[in-house]
C-alpha cells in the first residue's frame, strides 16, 4: 500500500496549540492597540511561550485579520488655537439644543 499525504503524520505544532497562542496574541493587541510585535513577544515570553516577532506579525495579519498601521501624525494645538476654543466655549456656554 502506497502512503499518501493524507495518511502521513504531520510534523509541527498542533492546531490547538496555535489556537491558544492566537487567543493570547489577540487579547494583547485588543488591550493595547499600539502594541508592537516585540511587545507581544515579550508578553508571550512572560507566559512561557517562545515565538518569533515575525511569526507574530504573520499570525496577526493572515490568520486573525489584524493589519498593522501607524498612527496619523497631527499638528499640536497652538496657544492661539487654544485661546480661540476657550473664547468660543465662553461665548456659547448658554446654548442648548432644541428638540
Amino acid at each position: 500500500m502506497r502512503c499518501t499525504f493524507k495518511h502521513r503524520k504531520r510534523s509541527g505544532q498542533t492546531k490547538g496549540f496555535w489556537l491558544l497562542k492566537d487567543r493570547v496574541m489577540h487579547n494583547v493587541v485588543i488591550r493595547s492597540l499600539m502594541a508592537s510585535s516585540k511587545g507581544i513577544q515579550a508578553k508571550l515570553m512572560e507566559r512561557g511561550t517562545v515565538v518569533s516577532a515575525k511569526m507574530i506579525q504573520r499570525r496577526l495579519s493572515l490568520d486573525l485579520g489584524l493589519k498593522s498601521c501607524k498612527p496619523v501624525r497631527k499638528p499640536r494645538l497652538t496657544q492661539a488655537m487654544m485661546k480661540k476654543r476657550i473664547d468660543f466655549a465662553k461665548r456659547h456656554a448658554s446654548w442648548y439644543i432644541d428638540k
